[in-house]
């Protein structure tokens, strides 16, 4: 409780109000069942008037009243609380997933996060917004009661504990079987969340090559795996589950039939047989309340202990340095970084200078996306160290390492809402007459200008209203706007047609002025102008210098050089016949 709770912040003083006035609310409650055993007694003695019976419907009354504000506004006050708790949460958390290393975040998923923020974060909201602030007075309310017919006739106490052995053996099994097999459900869920996800973002891919939802084995295997596993879950525990919610809540089972013969023998007083009754049954609603939230009580728990895990997951390593360097030159020193038990870089040493392109080349698998995000610290390398300015990375802060730096992705990516929206994630108070320099530079704003709304155009969930040459150029005046000094392409054209490439490639020189700009790209001639050009074999460095060097010493940039012209004069071939047809 107190891990949730150290998330309330100022929504804790509404969590505990609601506990306060629901806690009074509950002992309203059980007051008609003593008023009405006392107006019972009156009339077993022939005491009773028409009177009475209004008094004590007027108090009934007012205790119904009373009962209703105070349950309501703690309520009220628990969903205040909560909600604010659960947005505390949220930030935390997308805060702490912002300083992790983001090629694990990646991996992890979108549907494990996405799980992780709303149906695991929000099934915290029913403990603070239920389960606190009605189940603890409902749990003490009983032992109350208990109290108070013990010391009315101790005998009628021992009966009216009957029926407690029905919910502590039913309780004891579910949680036996809840233990053991909650990890396996929640992994379960998160693999069909994941399926979910991974269904839905593939779906023109699956249509394509004609995979429905019955031969898309994947998905499909996932959805039943989780469908078997819950249902065999239920059926191990309806029996027990059926045991404490008949038999807990029946607090009458002993002393309706045993207080009858003791009421006969004369060795119990009718009045007191009947008061005990009124507050057996007074216990119902409560242990039913506390039925109902008890088995969730390990399910909260465990879920605040996996986000405690995902948020106390380890950071990237950063320091203090909040000063901007006097140089921007990157230099990579015998880097070594391995991830999950694979070398993907080895020993790799390179400087890229400020002013100039460093360009890395190498076949797919080499590592060349790997150093470019290594630089922007998507990860901390196993060994060596990558410096701006002769200083660690690590020895920045997170926020000062990320203002040097501008990354542009293959996998190029858009926000809901409009292009301008996007344009001003690389500065925040960027002005129209800014964001139009950018996108004229990016080779965007003709086609911006073109479309029905301009800058306000909502590009779609992912940008999916845009092509993903459009999406690229988008992105790329993203990066432009920002005005990093150290900018880092990773096959930032990949997605756009060969004029519009000749366009950025010329806006990206002189963006490059006096920036340090690292850069990889699958056709190679967008690279041939570049000062250095670093050639990746196997996660090594083996050659480095520029075209005209390499082109001299390196069997392996030759080869990559005349792949990738033979892939240009393949794609020329291409349109010539499609143009003869």
């Amino acid at each position: 409780m107190a891990s949730i709770l150290k998330y309330a912040g100022k929504y804790r003083r509404h969590i505990f109000t609601a506990l306060a006035l629901i806690s009074i609310s509950v002992p309203i409650g059980v007051v008609p069942y003593f008023l009405i055993s006392g107006l019972i007694g009156k009339y077993i003695s022939e005491a009773a008037a028409m009177a009475d019976v209004v008094r004590t419907s007027a108090l009934i009354l007012i205790c119904f009243t009373a009962k209703y504000i105070l349950y309501g506004e703690g309520l009220n006050l628990s969903h205040e609380g909560a909600f604010g708790t659960l947005y505390n949460m949220r930030v935390k958390l997308a805060d702490e997933l912002m300083h992790q290393p983001l090629g694990e975040v990646a991996d992890g998923g979108t549907g494990k996060y996405k799980k992780s923020f709303v149906e695991e974060i929000g099934r915290i909201e029913l403990m603070l917004a239920h389960m606190l602030p009605e189940g603890i007075p409902n749990l003490v309310m009983p032992f109350i009661v208990l109290a108070v017919i013990f010391v009315t006739d101790w005998r009628m106490g021992l009966l009216s504990l009957a029926s407690l052995p029905f919910g502590i053996i039913g309780m004891g099994i579910m949680m036996k079987s809840g233990m053991k097999k909650m990890p396996l459900y929640y992994e379960s869920g998160a693999k069909l969340n994941n399926a979910v996800v991974e269904y839905v973002s593939g779906m023109e891919v699956i249509k394509i090559f004609g995979q429905t939802t019955s031969s898309f084995k994947k998905y499909s295997d996932t959805v039943e795996n989780y469908k078997v596993f819950t249902l065999d879950w239920f059926r191990e525990s309806w029996r027990s589950m059926s045991l404490v919610y008949a038999g807990m809540p029946c607090t009458v089972l002993l002393t309706l039939p045993v207080g009858a013969i003791m009421y006969y023998n004369g060795t119990l007083d009718l009045n007191t047989w009947i008061f005990v009754l009124m507050l057996d049954l007074s216990m119902s609603g409560p242990l039913t309340r506390v039925i109902n939230f008890f088995p969730m009580f390990p399910q909260v728990d465990y879920t605040v202990k996996q986000l405690e895990a995902l948020y106390s997951a380890e950071d990237v390593h950063s320091g203090n340095i909040s000063e901007l360097p006097e140089s921007y030159d990157v230099e990579f020193k015998n880097v070594t970084f391995a991830y999950k038990d694979r070398d993907v870089l080895k020993n790799v040493s390179f400087k890229a200078e400020q002013g100039k392109k460093t360009a890395l080349v190498g076949e797919s698998g080499s590592g060349k996306s790997t150093a470019a995000r290594l630089t922007v610290h998507y990860w901390d390398v196993s060994d060596g160290s990558i410096t701006i300015d002769g200083r660690d990375i690590r020895e920045y802060t997170f926020d000062t390492l990320m203002s040097m730096t501008a990354y542009v992705a293959q996998d190029n990516f858009l926000f809901r809402g409009t292009i301008a929206d996007n344009l001003r994630m690389g500065k925040k108070d960027a002005t129209m007459d800014e964001m139009i320099a950018a996108a004229k530079a990016a080779a965007c704003h003709d086609f911006i200008s073109k479309l029905p709304h301009g800058y306000d155009t909502e590009v779609g969930v992912l940008g999916g209203k845009l092509s993903g040459g459009e999406r690229q150029r988008i992105t790329i005046a993203r990066a432009i706007l920002k005005n990093a000094p150290i900018i880092i392409l990773d096959e930032a054209t990949a997605y756009t047609d060969a004029e519009n490439e000749e366009l950025i490639t010329n806006a990206l020189n002189e963006l490059t002025k006096g920036r340090t700009v690292i850069m990889i790209a699958h056709r190679l001639w967008t690279i041939a102008d570049a000062d250095n050009i670093v050639v990746l074999e196997s996660g090594r460095a083996s050659a480095n210098g520029t075209h005209d060097e390499l082109m001299e010493s390196s069997s392996i940039y030759r080869r990559l050089w005349q792949m990738s012209l033979e892939a240009g004069n393949w794609n020329i071939a291409v349109k010539e016949d499609s143009e003869n047809v």
